[in-house]
């Protein structure tokens, strides 16, 4: 489970119930209200809003969504990686979606229509999280073991790799 503050005060919180159905809550404190919206048979693994608060992505297991908070209205679907997605975050601009998963790879998609921008194949084994530089030209993902890598958005190499000593 986790929960989010929008931009108005209003928090958006993710939950995944024991039989595995994912559900969203809105929670409008001003009015006291809280508008609900039910995934059946859909675990929601991780939830993240973009920095203006307009736009969310939820994934569960290998399929992601964004959607607008406004309306919940999907914007874009992808569903790449073969293997679970441990973390998803938005680039500052709002324009790409950096996912990291198990299989290794680090994927960067288009908001908008959901296409693949770019796949790091950044490690053999667990990609665990991945995030952009606040201008959004590079990409950093770590694993499962500790290690950091750095890759610019276009191209093809690493800029920087430091491995955990232990």
């Amino acid at each position: 489970n986790a929960a989010q503050f929008l931009p108005n005060g209003n928090i958006l919180v993710r939950f995944t119930s024991p039989n595995k159905e994912g559900e969203l809550r809105i929670i409008d404190r001003e009015a006291r209200t809280i508008r609900r919206v039910v995934f059946p048979d859909t675990e929601l693994a991780d939830l993240t809003l973009n920095r203006e608060g307009t736009l969310f992505a939820m994934n569960s297991s290998t399929k992601c969504e964004i959607r607008a908070v406004s309306d919940l209205n999907v914007i874009s679907t992808f569903s790449d990686h073969p293997r679970r997605i441990r973390d998803l975050r938005f680039s500052p601009d709002s324009s790409m979606v950096v996912t990291a998963s198990e299989d290794g790879n680090v994927r960067i998609f288009d908001t908008h229509d959901g296409r693949i921008k770019r796949n790091i194949p950044a490690f053999p084994r667990y990609a665990m999280s991945a995030a952009f530089t606040a201008d959004s030209r590079r990409v950093a993902s770590t694993d499962s073991f500790g290690n950091l890598k750095v890759w610019n958005v276009t191209p093809r190499l690493a800029l920087e790799e430091i491995k955990d000593a232990n």
